[in-house]
């Protein structure tokens, strides 16, 4: 998030805090104190899981984005190329 300013970063900050703390107590609530930490703990790592999983299709894409370009060129016009991957 380095393209953001740095209010919208802290302010991001502070409803991420304000958010964590209400799924964890919302858990602990229902499901104990120990039970509804475990749970949250497994929420933090999926969300991570997440968004490592979504970094990773990113970069597939943007490799096979590449690689359809580089051998379109060679074998397709450059209009057609335009037109089909623009």
């Amino acid at each position: 998030m380095d393209d953001i300013s740095e209010r919208s970063h802290r302010l991001l900050e502070e409803e991420k805090s304000k958010y964590s703390k209400i799924l964890l107590s919302r858990l602990q609530a229902r499901l104990g104190d120990v039970d509804g930490a475990r749970k949250y703990a497994e929420i933090l790592a999926l969300v991570e899981h997440t968004f490592q999983s979504a970094g990773l299709v990113k970069e597939f894409h943007a490799y096979i984005q590449m690689v359809v370009g580089i051998v379109s060129f060679v074998r397709d016009p450059p209009f057609f190329v335009k037109i089909m991957y623009s």
